[in-house]
């Protein structure tokens, strides 16, 4: 009788499939809350001098986009550090090298989620290259709410996450890897070189 779910995104897929009309009021959206160590957190200003600190967290695959990102990080060679906080992946090994032979590129241990806004905090922008259709992204949402500035895909419901968010620079993703990983950099310079 009534279909709730966590995004936008998610509605109007579930409409198409079902073939439901726009007005229907079957259907609502309900955003999943903040846990309460995330909504008190501190919400550091990010810094403007110095070498701008990175972050992605999530899972090592390229649906996360990892391999994207540090394409786009060799591309760019930026003054900037980037720390991956990474669930395991299929990428795990790969990113594990490459960490290993840069200096600007370090891999965090894995911290419970209690843990992770100190994190975010700690870095000036969030990278979150998905190559899905987010159903939320849940990285770029807390990201948001600590006031990071964000570099991200318009995958699935990411663009309502980031709506009339100033700090977000968002890319469209193409299947051409090489295109992709060059709008990536381009964000990522825009996003480093004014924060």
């Amino acid at each position: 009788r009534r279909v709730a779910s966590v995004s936008d995104f998610i509605i109007r897929r579930t409409r198409k499939y079902v073939g439901a009309s726009q007005g229907s009021g079957q259907f609502i959206t309900l955003y999943p809350p903040l846990e309460e160590y995330f909504v008190n957190a501190q919400r550091p200003p990010t810094k403007t001098d110095g070498d701008a600190k990175v972050l992605f967290y999530g899972r090592l695959s390229t649906e996360k986009g990892i391999d994207l990102l540090l394409r786009a990080w060799r591309k760019l060679n930026p003054p900037a550090t980037l720390s991956i906080l990474g669930m395991d992946g299929p990428l795990r090994a790969e990113v594990e090298d490459i960490a290993a032979a840069r200096d600007d590129i370090c891999l965090l241990d894995p911290v419970p989620h209690a843990e992770v806004p100190a994190l975010i905090a700690a870095h000036d922008i969030v990278c979150c290259p998905s190559r899905v259709e987010e159903s939320l992204c849940r990285t770029v949402l807390e990201a948001r709410w600590l006031e990071r500035t964000i570099v991200t895909t318009q995958s699935g419901a990411i663009p309502e996450v980031i709506r009339d968010y100033p700090l977000a620079h968002a890319i469209n993703v193409r299947t051409d890897d090489l295109e992709a990983a060059s709008h990536l950099a381009i964000a990522l310079h825009n996003a480093i070189q004014n924060p």
